[in-house]
């Protein structure tokens, strides 16, 4: 019998649950983002990723949406979001170049498909092992990952100043991307996890209003779904 069922303790699961609904937990849940393969390696020999997630005894865990990448050099590899990443051994590939450049790029972008058959192959073989035992939670990108990755960090700084549709335009596909990834990984057989909405604190409203698009009920959308949390 698992430890925390002997204890009369709350399970990995509910841990999680009990934290998003904000209510006071038996402990703090515990677990990792990511962790480096050769961490990993060094501490749990020849383990893959869900075996050491159980032999670590996390309280949750994360997976992520599949997708399809090319070498177009030694080094270098193309997503199917057309993002350019650097591959040196690490754990996190350095993103290099991105597809769109100007609106007339954004305008002609399209992003990958979130429902083509084998998007969530890994998201579901994560279920499979720990439906029900732990919390499961999905990686999706936010609006200002996304938009760094398509266009670039130094020249997304410089667009929040000198062209702020190109930006809204941007958040905007994060924001669209992100909920019809949500709603593709929640349909088969689980119960999607939503935590409390919050008001943002201390931002002034002229800063949110330079970069991000007009409110509309996706802004309420993405935050229930961009969680992307499964149990």
């Amino acid at each position: 019998m698992p430890e925390d069922e002997r204890e009369g303790r709350l399970t990995p699961r509910e841990r999680v649950l009990a934290v998003l609904r904000r209510e006071e937990p038996d402990r703090i849940p515990h677990f990792e983002w990511a962790v480096d393969r050769k961490v990993r390696e060094a501490l749990c020999p020849g383990c893959s990723y869900p075996e050491f997630v159980a032999r670590m005894g996390w309280d949750a865990v994360l997976a992520a949406p599949d997708f399809k990448k090319e070498q177009v050099s030694p080094n270098l590899w193309k997503n199917e979001w057309g993002i350019v990443r650097m591959y040196t051994g690490e754990e996190s590939p350095f993103p290099v170049e991105g597809p769109i450049k100007t609106r007339a790029d954004l305008e002609r972008y399209v992003p990958p498909d979130p429902q083509v058959p084998g998007r969530y192959a890994s998201i579901e073989e994560i279920v499979a092992r720990f439906k029900g035992r732990l919390a499961i939670g999905v990686h999706l990108n936010d609006v200002v990952s996304l938009p760094r990755y398509l266009l670039g960090f130094e020249e997304l700084m410089f667009a929040l100043a000198e062209d702020p549709a190109l930006v809204q335009g941007l958040v905007k596909l994060s924001v669209d991307v992100n909920l019809e990834t949500a709603k593709g990984h929640r349909r088969p057989r689980t119960r999607a996890i939503s935590p409390p909405s919050r008001r943002p604190r201390g931002r002034p409203a002229a800063s949110r209003s330079r970069s991000l698009p007009a409110r509309d009920p996706r802004g309420t959308g993405i935050r229930g779904g961009g969680w992307g949390r499964r149990c």
